[in-house]
């Protein structure tokens, strides 16, 4: 064998490992993302037109599904905001198994109606809850402001949404993802235009 194969074996030989590394490091990354990441406190929300009883009254439903974190019975709880300007004959839907939920109306303490609803996340498969009211609005319902509470201590914070809201490891791990492929390319091209040079 001589000596010019052996150099191109071993130039062949190192970019080889070079991806193989590449690739190892990224599979690595993605390892270290995939396990138990904290996820996005959120609920999402339908709006669903329901039949008036009487003419000129306009009668909807809300149905949320909460997910995101881990309720305690008479630990943590939830609340979702009915500004009275807007919401009318609040009242309370389906609620799952081992869970309480109930409306609390406007006092002179708090001017909004509050649907809250407190639990264990383990006993159900998913929190999915719903609201019947009727609506003063212009349009149909939209987003609500909601909290989670954790005893007296605000977890967090936030508005109802149709859509599911991105986890934040979700898109670092997209973000490192794609910068150790740039990074890949970037090495490649280097190497190739080292090999053509010698």
């Amino acid at each position: 064998m001589t000596g010019t194969s052996i150099a191109i074996r071993h130039r062949s030989s190192r970019r080889w490992l070079a991806g193989c590394g590449s690739t190892a490091l990224l599979a690595g990354v993605l390892f270290l993302h995939s396990p138990a990441v904290s996820a996005v406190t959120q609920i999402l929300y339908e709006a669903e037109d329901r039949p008036d009883v009487v003419s000129g009254e306009d009668l909807w439903r809300y149905t949320y599904r909460v997910s995101g974190y881990a309720f305690e019975f008479d630990q943590s709880f939830f609340w979702i905001l009915f500004p009275p300007d807007r919401y009318d004959e609040i009242t309370r839907g389906t609620v799952p198994a081992g869970w309480d939920a109930d409306i609390l109306l406007p006092d002179e303490n708090f001017p909004d109606a509050i649907f809250y609803g407190t639990g264990d996340s383990s006993a159900a498969d998913e929190l999915t809850f719903s609201v019947d009211f009727r609506w003063f609005g212009t349009g149909a319902p939209g987003e609500q402001a909601f909290a989670v509470y954790l005893g007296s201590d605000l977890v967090h914070e936030g508005l109802t949404s149709t859509t599911p809201i991105p986890e934040p490891s979700t898109l670092a791990l997209l973000g490192t993802a794609l910068a150790l492929l740039a990074l890949v390319r970037v090495r490649r091209r280097f190497e190739r235009g080292s090999a053509c040079r010698r």
